[in-house]
């Protein structure tokens, strides 16, 4: 599980979609933000900690910061909210 990658990704493809007009890119994204609000993503409210989503891969390569919260994740996290918030 990455779900930095996925953030990135969903969030960029609103952004493709703007350039395109192609619906297919907002409709994805809505799903993989549908799936990331989910309680198998978000950082339980019980811990305490300046994140909003688990799951995140730093370095798969050096095995570092595998399956943690990455602050990155958050900030595309919040973007891809806002991006699709806007489209309406």
């Amino acid at each position: 599980k990455d779900v930095s990658a996925a953030t990135i990704v969903a969030s960029a493809l609103v952004e493709l979609g703007n350039f395109t007009n192609e619906k297919a890119y907002l409709e994805y994204s809505k799903k993989v933000l549908k799936t990331l609000k989910s309680e198998a993503y978000l950082l339980p409210s019980e811990i305490e900690a300046p994140f909003i989503l688990k799951h995140s891969t730093g370095n798969w390569p050096k095995n570092d910061e595998i399956d943690v919260s990455i602050n990155y994740a958050d900030y595309y996290f919040l973007e891809l909210m806002l991006r699709i918030k806007n489209k309406k």
